[in-house]
């Protein structure tokens, strides 16, 4: 896992850390410009003033910096004839994520310096990088050092820190989903890493109005279980602790380009919404009682036709073969579905102690300055509809959609938090 540092001025510490963590190696700062304005010259100027060669590339992009090839791309051009160089990324998510991309490829470890407490991977072994227009989460190796400086956090723009705040809130429906795995026999519980998680995370959401308020003690305990989810995926080896059906909706938006005033709504705003629609549909679920439908299970044959016509011809291939691997038909499909039933009341007890009331959780988010209406970032009722069908298929975990599916209660779920009111449009 990452050395981390987590405190005030943090950033004047930056020489000693770089030399010590990585002894002969010399720096390539790597961000945008807006990063660049929040970190980048007190850095710069540390480096220079210790005489330690030093090279720079600021992502010239008008708009936000998405994390994609092109991209990587420029990092590794950058570190080509550079055998003694190392990335000292200095930004919030999406940056991260680009040089940690970088890193991996060529085999070499890196620095991090955030300047926003706005997602959970920064410590995360794996990086979401965007391969002609599908969203895939790679393998990677974490930082090496993470100098994290409070003032620098705190004085982040607070759609950020909001936006940290949805992704932090999230591993209370991402847990939910794990005890549904755990309940059903699919995925059990890694207790050790549960509690790394879980046993300190009502205390960092419990206060979205200091963290909107920029008091740097909650800012720094937002930051602090961000990047203990980030670490607990380095434990388990996967995202299973950080995330469940709330990020699999996110990501089917940000595959489609999700934006709002020509910007593309940021990862943890589009998660706080999934968070929401998945807090509705564990609500739903504990209403049903035992009630399920009716379904046959479809065949292999006629698979692929079906999600053609459910996704109007929108589905790439990779999700034809997720959704081949989790289809279960006859008795496989009755055997899941007995599981299931004998399931839900100790399922139902477990859920109602993890999960936060919708209303409840609802405050909480605007509270912390996340969106709480699928339309405020750009969503309509069949966007929502159309990524509650598709998120179950493009990974392979298993969250409440494919319970719902499984059960026969997808469809009528969809019909009550799309194309209702009772959650949203009111």
């Amino acid at each position: 896992m990452a050395e981390l540092i987590i405190e005030a001025n943090a950033v004047c510490r930056i020489v000693e850390l770089f030399t010590r963590c990585f002894p002969g190696r010399f720096p390539l700062l790597v961000a945008d410009s807006n990063t660049w304005k929040a970190a980048g010259p007190c850095i710069h100027r540390q480096f220079v003033d210790a005489n330690i060669p030093i090279e720079v590339l600021v992502f010239e992009d008008t708009g936000r910096v998405h994390p994609d090839l092109e991209h990587v791309h420029m990092v590794e051009r950058s570190l080509e004839s550079k055998p003694s160089f190392v990335p000292l990324a200095i930004g919030a998510g999406s940056l991260n994520d680009i040089v940690k991309m970088a890193c991996f490829q060529r085999k070499i470890p890196y620095c991090c310096v955030p300047t926003a407490p706005s997602v959970d991977g920064f410590t995360s072994p794996n990086a979401p990088i965007t391969f002609d227009g599908f969203k895939r989460t790679i393998e990677c190796v974490p930082p090496k050092v993470v100098v994290a400086d409070t003032a620098i956090l705190s004085a982040a723009p607070l759609w950020l820190i909001g936006s940290g705040y949805g992704d932090l809130v999230a591993k209370v429906t991402g847990g939910a989903d794990w005890i549904i795995a755990d309940e059903l026999g699919i995925e059990s519980i890694d207790e050790t890493v549960w509690t790394f998680v879980q046993e300190p995370l009502r205390a960092r959401i419990a206060h979205p109005d200091l963290i909107m308020k920029r008091n740097p003690e909650a800012v720094s305990g937002l930051f602090s279980g961000l990047v203990e989810t980030g670490n607990a995926m380095v434990m388990y080896g996967n995202s299973r602790p950080a995330s469940g059906s709330e990020h699999l909706l996110s990501h089917v938006w940000e595959m489609g380009g999700l934006s709002m005033d020509g910007e593309e709504v940021s990862h943890g705003f589009k998660v706080a919404i999934g968070t929401l629609v998945s807090t509705a549909m564990m609500e739903l679920l504990l209403a049903s009682g035992s009630r399920h439908r009716e379904m046959d299970g479809i065949s292999q044959e006629t698979l692929e036709g079906y999600l053609s016509r459910v996704f109007n011809g929108r589905v790439e291939q990779v999700a034809v073969e997720i959704a081949r691997n989790k289809e279960l038909n006859g008795p496989q499909l009755e055997e899941r579905r007995d599981r299931i039933r004998d399931a839900l009341p100790s399922l139902s007890i477990r859920l109602q102690k993890q999960l936060i009331p919708f209303e409840v959780l609802k405050r909480m988010l605007e509270q912390g300055g996340c969106p709480v209406e699928p339309e405020s970032v750009g969503l309509d009722r069949d966007s929502v509809a159309f990524a509650m069908r598709k998120a179950r298929i493009i990974r392979s975990r298993y969250t409440i959609f494919d319970l719902a599916y499984e059960y026969g209660l997808l469809e009528e779920m969809i019909d009550v938090i799309a194309y209702s009111n009772r959650y949203f449009w009111r």
